[in-house]
């Protein structure tokens, strides 16, 4: 069976392997910057932000704020630094989602509740 539709993608990189470009044939190019660590820093689409990451001081992301100004919050273990909570907020400021973690004792996520969801 032949498929009906031809979708090539490309991808460019830096030196260092991080990925600098996106591209569809059918959509504009998506960029990519990082910060100093390689950490993602930002995602641009058209010239346009639609995405920018925050991290705190150990390297963990904080923050995934979105081009129409909706971000996702990342609340870690102050102890264990591993994640705590997730909210999702829209652009004027209601949060529509919230989901916290329980781990086992080496890390592996064991329980999920979802603290807010309307």
């Amino acid at each position: 069976m032949k498929c009906p539709v031809k979708k090539v993608i490309e991808y460019g990189y830096y030196e260092d392997g991080t990925r600098s470009a996106m591209t569809a044939t059918d959509s504009s190019p998506v960029t990519y910057t990082y910060d100093n660590a390689k950490r993602l820093d930002t995602i641009t689409l058209n010239g346009s932000q639609v995405a920018t990451y925050t991290y705190n001081a150990l390297g963990l992301r904080t923050q995934l704020a979105l081009g129409n100004n909706a971000y996702t919050d990342y609340e870690y273990n102050s102890v264990t630094r591993w994640l705590d909570i997730v909210t999702n907020t829209t652009s004027t400021g209601t949060v529509i989602s919230s989901f916290a973690y329980q781990h086992d004792y080496v890390g592996n996520r064991a329980i999920n509740w979802r603290i807010y969801l309307p």
